[in-house]
């Protein structure tokens, strides 16, 4: 035994397996946790900014189908037609969140107005029956189902010097701490 000591050098061989020492797998534990913790930051920030963005634009085609209907109308499946600023003889603003008009195709006055948070249309002013008017942007309306109450809607309809009408539309949701907003302004003049 004495010459297989002497060959290796005088080292003696170790007992137990090679491995790592505490010191070695709490530096690994570490850097582990120190990158798993910015990998998920990361994520949830991006997280947050495709939540916000996705509401935005749900938010945003919500006011452009809106000020759509009010300038240009809508043709029903029947055929029928609701109309829409752009076909008017007759622009009149009644107050900022309300603007009547007499349509180029049948004569009669109807009636766009801000009630509250939600956008109504009224085929005939003269008429006192309430159940034909029609919601033509309701925020609360998410999804199927789904009513949420965090929500601002501002309309101002504004007769300019040159004869046209501004009409100023604006959705705005709350994503827990802030706002996410969407705005469209367009002109519409009188057909003569």
């Amino acid at each position: 035994m004495r010459r297989a000591f002497q060959r290796t050098g005088g080292a003696r061989p170790r007992r137990g397996s090679p491995g790592f020492t505490l010191p070695d797998v709490l530096v690994a534990l570490g850097i582990f946790l120190l990158v798993s913790a910015v990998v998920v930051g990361v994520y949830l920030m991006s997280l947050r900014m495709w939540r916000d963005g996705s509401t935005q634009v749900l938010l945003q085609r919500k006011v452009a189908a809106a000020m759509q209907r009010m300038v240009q109308g809508q043709r029903g499946l029947d055929e029928s037609r609701q109309h829409g600023l752009r076909e008017a003889t007759a622009i009149t603003v009644v107050d900022p969140q309300t603007v009547e008009f007499t349509s180029g195709v049948d004569g009669v006055t109807r009636r766009f107005y801000l009630y509250g948070n939600e956008i109504f249309y009224d085929p005939d002013v003269s008429s006192s029956d309430v159940s034909k008017e029609d919601t033509i942007y309701d925020p609360s309306r998410v999804q199927e189902a789904t009513v949420t109450t965090d929500y601002r809607t501002d309309l101002e309809f504004t007769a300019c010097a040159d004869g046209t009408i501004e009409i100023r539309l604006a959705g705005e949701e709350r994503m827990r701490d802030r706002w996410i907003n969407a705005a469209l302004v367009t002109r519409v003049r009188a057909r003569n």
